[in-house]
Formats: structure tokens, sequence, C-alpha cells
């Protein structure tokens, strides 16, 4: 689904989902072990069922939308966001090869547990 006129919005909703919003792509919550590994790789205390839990609640509340390129400006572009690297030195920016099959927002400081919806766009999609 790669097109040059289309880019894709990351909306990390903490209400309920509006009606309003189409064509929703929900991470995958199956792979929250695999993304918290990911995030605490060099911090074994942290790779446990609690926070693979935590994981598959803040994956099960995010929705990625597919929009006109140019639409929504104001959004915040994920390479703005600090990346969640003490336990994992290596992790990088994956957003030149965008997938939603293996996006792992853990990565990301983003505002998992704001009391209002947050917008994130990924850099030139």
């Amino acid at each position: 689904m790669r097109n040059a006129n289309l880019s894709l919005l990351i909306l990390i909703l903490v209400t309920v989902v509006s009606a309003r919003l189409q064509a929703q792509i929900s991470p995958d919550v199956n792979n929250a072990q695999q993304f918290v590994t990911e995030v605490f790789a060099d911090c074994p205390e942290y790779q446990n069922q609690e926070q693979y839990d935590r994981g598959a609640e803040i994956l099960s509340r995010i929705r990625i939308h597919e929009v006109n390129l140019g639409e929504y400006p104001e959004c915040k572009k994920l390479s703005e966001c600090d990346l969640r690297d003490k336990c994992n030195t290596s992790l990088t920016y994956d957003l030149s090869d965008f997938s939603v099959q293996t996006f792992n927002p853990l990565i990301y400081r983003l505002k998992f547990y704001s009391d209002q919806s947050e917008y994130y766009r990924i850099d030139g999609k």
C-alpha cells in the first residue's frame, strides 16, 4: 500500500474511538511480548508478564490511519519523539521503510497515558 499521495497518521487513542474515524489498523497485541523485549533488551528485569500485559494494553489503544499527504501538518512527527533506548541503545527510528506489521510504537516516548487522544505522523510517508 505504498502510495506517494498518501501519508500515515498514527493515532494514540486513550478515549473511546470515534465512529467518524475510517479505515483503522491496529498493531497486533500478540506482538506485545516481542515489542517489549525489543525495548528492554538489556534490562531483563523488565521482560516479564506485567510488562507484556502493559504493552498489549497500550497496543490495543493505538490506531493507524492512512490519510492524504499534507493533512494534519500540526501533528508531531515520530522523528521528533525520543526513543525509549535506555535499555536498548541499538534502537533506531523505523520510519524509512515503514510497515504496519513490524511497526513497534513502544520504542517511542509517546504520551501513552494521556487523558486526551494524541496524534503523530510518520515522516515522509
